[in-house]
């Protein structure tokens, strides 16, 4: 679920989504990934970086332009497993680096102009997939807010934050028990308000 947090504390936020108000608990040990700007400058051949398209659209390992453009902490290599388990941050649920569906994660072997040329984390040797870039390509870059993922779970997310919690119910039916959560600014636009499926 996703939406702007109305105030949180250790544990536990409150999220605005739609026009109902609910619980997101997590404990200490839970992986916080939190989201910032960065200039397109900062992407430069070597980078490891995850690139959706505009549209949920695409298929894996097809050119396509990017709705956004996400530099990735990869310990110096851009690694990555299989096709499976990817998510919308990049990493499975062990931290690798993946990819599942339309986009691509990998390092940039080429940059000239609007284009980025990406070779797949997860298949060294495809074919380099073009990512075009556009006014409209948003730049950002992840970051644990600890190296090992074990944070003061309070420190990084204050209200006005907007918050994306991954994981199932919680045990009292009032919201999420999160196993991730993903923090970013709310920027010139709203939070994305998604409610639980």
């Amino acid at each position: 679920m996703s939406g702007k947090v109305v105030s949180a504390t250790e544990g536990r936020a409150t999220l605005r989504v739609g026009r109902s108000e609910v619980v997101v608990v997590w404990g200490p040990a839970v992986e916080v990934l939190r989201l910032t700007s960065l200039e397109r400058k900062k992407i430069k051949v070597g980078a490891c970086v995850l690139a959706l398209p505009e549209r949920g659209d695409g298929a894996q390992g097809e050119d396509f332009a990017a709705g956004v453009v996400r530099l990735v902490a990869s310990a110096g290599r851009c690694q990555g497993g299989g096709g499976t388990g990817g998510n919308d941050d990049g990493r499975g649920a062990g931290g690798s680096i993946t990819m599942d569906g339309p986009g691509v994660v990998g390092a940039v072997v080429e940059v000239s102009g609007s284009t980025l040329v990406v070779r797949p984390s997860s298949s060294p040797s495809a074919d380099p997939v073009e990512v075009t870039t556009t006014s409209r390509t948003r730049y950002t870059s992840a970051a644990s807010a600890a190296p090992d993922g074990a944070v003061d779970p309070g420190a990084p997310i204050e209200a006005g934050d907007c918050l994306t919690a991954y994981g199932p119910a919680s045990p009292s039916g009032e919201g999420v028990r999160a196993t991730r959560l993903r923090v970013s600014d709310p920027g010139p636009g709203r939070c994305p308000e998604v409610p639980v499926a």
